[in-house]
């Protein structure tokens, strides 16, 4: 509750200042609700940042704002606004870069999710996007896409190995809801995964034997 107050604060002195503050201000915090999911807040801010970037031409914060929603419906299981979003962003001729990362992971969650052919090709293209990445989001996002397609799969080995592999790097940067979300995927590959006692959100609910919470 703080963390939001503040953001309302922020948007509220950003909303009359520059444009490109205003934007901004609109992204980052539309950015931060959608990394713990609280996704209707997130799209509305998220379509407020697109409708001032457009307005004043900043295409390095549209990119990105654009991409953004497609996550967001993703998550939310509008899979055709999802597609049509996230294509948008790719035919760009020149994506931002942080665009094209989270463009690339809804066109590769899709394809996992509907059983289409071919979505090795986008996701190998995600971990070359994100290779070395310092955004945990981005590491567990990906970690966490490479795990789903293998158990789409049916190599639950290899979706354990996925989901581990950047485990501990989150538990030591102390991120409790990107931890979880990390034990979710071993859970569902029948591993045994270590939640600590502060992990939160829908991934340890599910964990803990708790999904309707």
């Amino acid at each position: 509750a703080p963390a939001r107050r503040e953001l309302a604060a922020a948007l509220e002195l950003a909303t009359g200042a520059d444009a490109d503050l205003a934007v901004v201000a609109h992204f980052q915090a539309g950015s931060a609700l959608l990394e713990t999911f609280r996704c209707c807040h997130a799209e509305r801010l998220l379509r407020r940042a697109q409708e001032l970037a457009r307005r004043d031409g900043f295409d390095g914060l549209l990119h990105p704002a654009v991409a953004l929603q497609a996550l967001a419906h993703l998550r939310r299981g509008r899979w055709d606004e999802a597609e049509a979003a996230a294509a948008w962003v790719l035919e760009r001729p020149t994506p931002t870069p942080t665009a094209r990362v989270w463009a690339t992971l809804v066109r590769a969650l899709l394809q996992v999710r509907r059983g289409e052919d071919g979505p090795r090709e986008s996701l190998e293209e995600l971990v070359e996007l994100t290779e070395g990445s310092p955004r945990i989001a981005v590491v567990v996002a990906v970690s966490a896409a490479l795990a789903e397609a293998a158990l789409a799969r049916g190599d639950e080995e290899a979706a354990r190995a996925e989901a581990e592999r950047s485990y501990e790097r989150v538990v030591a940067e102390g991120s409790p809801w990107h931890a979880a979300r990390l034990a979710y995927w071993v859970w569902r590959a029948g591993g045994e995964p270590r939640l600590s006692a502060d992990a939160r959100g829908p991934y340890a609910l599910q964990v803990r034997g708790e999904p309707r919470r």
